[in-house]
């Protein structure tokens, strides 16, 4: 993108020249005046504005702090400078948004905006992603009857300009007409639900919805059932009321838990529920936990919860700053247990210890263990943990305004009964590229981080002390590589808008998803290299793999995807070998084959542990590593040591055509 040049006045240099040559600048006409001297001043902030398909989006609105500073060029192109005070202030926070009436920003209230601490480093590679909205259309309904209501969303996620969203709501978007009839047509895409309220009936969600960018829903129907009210009061034993209860319903037919308070006097309210048998969980500090059932009928149904003082070990686990925290596990008198998201717990009475110790394990601060009185409010509160600071840079050193930055891996003392993915992963919006990541347990850790389009990077192993900072640390990102390729039918017909996105369900860095076109071509860029596989997904098709693409920065990799008619039931082809595998502490074994696939028809066994695959040992490998490595191309054999009691094995098996259906309870992975 062409530099824009900005020109400013020297201040300084016009007040020498007045005082100097006063009677001059009186005395001259237009044209024999000094010219004042001009500098060129570079941009702060240089950057793009694209589609998630990479398209440049021209005469977009560029907002900072809300007001209009720049209109993006035919390139897509945009340039931010600073005047006068702006320009000499060492650090300034930016909170950049964008508008253009074809696309769309989610989150309300600038909550899809970005925010960019510039601290006087330009920034020339800042590309801001908008979203083209989606359109949704139904019908609300109560049985054979139309309904009139209010129509609203309920966002789990969406991808705002500084990475993933959520959650949050609309509320009061439309209204249905007198069929029941509704229509959004300017909706950010994302994993949403439709919420209907209405005069009579219960408070009701749709199912969850994934809207891409673009796409249209025209089907949805909402069915209504009667609704009825709940009111009552808290109270304990004694007949006091029991202020700041927490009351959550569930069951019935309600599709989530609705979740209401008692008030200073203990008294709750609550509407539109739906009419039959609820169930219905009470909960104050100090108190027993209590459950109850309740039959919810046409009007207001009155219901008295009466807590008794706890006997057990209960009360709240705080953060170093005191706030409650979560997810927590809990240890002791041979019992785990985690925390609600309030951060309480509460833990049954131990007849045989009094005053027995748990420890308490949290990813972001040291292990804690401490005694805890039966019947008596617990606080605990951690210490601080970790923290680690360093830079994001590209392949010449410069700094990286805008990525996103996890931990992809960690060393802990035992217990430890998470996984990486526990770990958030966060926007970094910092014009030098710097970031600081924590608090973390006392342990080992990798750092990750993530430009979108362009690629990844990661840290080696840091070592991290609680209540300490490791600094220094650089993270380059590597160019990612590119895989193209078509999606089309057995008999070779292209199929348009299917989704195609890199298989990694384990990941902490998403590679943005893309659409393919009206011939069934698709380009996915920033692709990690490595061993990958991408999946492609369309409605009415069952999603398919293409496996065992090798990928560099060097060339594109090409490949073709086939998708069938989805069947009830089948949830992802692709090629393999059947088996189900896990981690365990001695390596990835095999847990299971199924039945009359290439694993189990070639002499793979359950228990096997897996030691190499074509060659390349899988001892030190995660277990999606090992999982990328066995699939690949049907009817391309993969050889594959193993240990078993008998001894060292090698199996070859041909890959083969494997069908995984959907199932209610997890399972391991398959390759």
């Amino acid at each position: 993108m062409a530099d824009k040049k900005v020109w400013v006045i020297l201040g300084g240099v016009l007040a020498v020249l007045a005082i100097g040559f006063g009677a001059y600048f009186w005395g001259a006409s237009e044209d024999e005046k000094p010219v004042a001297e001009e500098v060129q001043v570079a941009p702060a902030v240089q950057g793009m504005v694209k589609t998630p398909f990479g398209e440049a989006v021209v005469g977009a609105k560029i907002l900072v702090g809300g007001e209009e500073k720049a209109v993006t060029d035919d390139t897509g192109g945009f340039s931010l400078s600073f005047e006068g005070s702006e320009r000499d202030e060492k650090s300034q926070v930016l909170v950049l948004n964008v508008e253009h009436p074809a696309f769309i920003v989610p989150g309300p209230g600038g909550l899809g905006a970005l925010t960019l601490t510039h601290t006087g480093e330009p920034v020339s590679d800042l590309e801001l992603v908008v979203r083209q909205p989606a359109k949704l259309k139904g019908r609300v309904v109560a049985g054979s009857k139309a309904v009139r209501a209010t129509v609203g969303l309920t966002y789990t996620s969406a991808n705002g300009l500084a990475g993933q969203i959520g959650p949050f709501a609309y509320a009061d978007m439309t209204q249905t007409d007198e069929l029941g009839r509704f229509e959004l047509t300017r909706i950010a895409p994302g994993r949403l639900r439709v919420s209907v309220s209405a005069d009579g009936y219960s408070y009701t969600e749709s199912r969850e919805l994934e809207l891409d960018d673009g796409q249209s829903l025209d089907d949805l129907l909402i069915d209504l059932s009667p609704g009825g009210a709940l009111a009552g009061d808290v109270l304990d034993t004694d007949g006091r009321p029991v202020s700041g209860a927490t009351l959550v319903a569930s069951g019935g037919g309600l599709d989530r838990p609705r979740r209401f308070l008692s008030g200073p006097d203990g008294a709750f309210r609550a509407e539109a529920l739906p009419r039959g048998n609820l169930q219905i969980r009470a909960s104050a500090p100090g108190f027993a936990s209590q459950n109850l059932d309740v039959e919810i009928g046409e009007g207001l149904q009155n219901l008295d919860v009466v807590l008794e003082r706890a006997s057990g070990y209960l009360g709240v686990v705080l953060d170093h700053l005191g706030k409650p925290t979560s997810p927590v596990w809990i240890y002791g008198l041979e019992k785990v247990a985690t925390n609600q998201q309030t951060g309480r717990f509460e833990l049954p009475l131990n007849a045989d210890s009094a005053n027995p110790e748990f420890t308490f394990i949290s990813p972001f601060h040291p292990p804690l263990r401490t005694s805890v009185s039966p019947g008596e409010e617990t606080t605990v509160q951690f210490e601080d943990g970790g923290y680690i600071e360093g830079r994001v840079v590209d392949e010449r050193g410069r700094g990286i305004a805008a990525y996103m930055v996890g931990i992809t891996g960690h060393q802990v003392e035992q217990p430890a009964p998470y996984a990486a993915t526990v770990f958030p992963t966060n926007p970094v919006n910092h014009s030098d590229g710097v970031f600081r990541y924590g608090p973390l347990r006392t342990g080992k850790y990798t750092v990750g981080a993530m430009v979108q389009g362009v690629g990844r990077g990661e840290s080696k192993l840091i070592e991290v002390q609680a209540g300490r900072t490791v600094g220094g640390v650089e993270i380059e990102i590597a160019t990612g590589g590119e895989i193209r390729g078509t999606v089309h039918t057995a008999d070779g017909k292209p199929l348009a808008k299917a989704r195609i996105d890199l298989f990694e369900p384990t990941s902490q860095f998403r590679v943005q998803p893309v659409f393919t076109n009206a011939s069934g071509e698709f380009v996915l860029k920033g692709v990690p290299a490595g061993r990958r596989s991408v999946r492609a997904s369309l409605q009415g098709y069952t999603a398919a793999l293409a496996a065992g693409l090798m990928v560099s920065g060097d060339a594109p990799v090409n490949t073709k995807i086939v998708l069938e008619p989805h069947e009830p039931g089948a949830q992802l082809q692709f090629a393999g070998i059947g088996a189900m595998l896990q981690n365990t502490d001695d390596g990835v074994v095999v847990q299971g084959l199924m039945d009359g696939h290439p694993a189990a028809l070639s002499g793979l066994k359950p228990g096997d542990r897996i030691l190499s695959v074509d060659g390349e040992s899988a001892q030190d490998l995660r277990l999606d590593s090992v999982v990328e490595l066995i699939r690949g191309q049907e009817g391309v054999p993969v050889t594959i040591e193993v240990m078993r009691d008998s001894g060292l094995q090698r199996v070859e098996i041909n890959r083969g055509k494997v069908s995984v259906k959907r199932e209610v309870r997890r399972r391991p992975a398959r390759p």
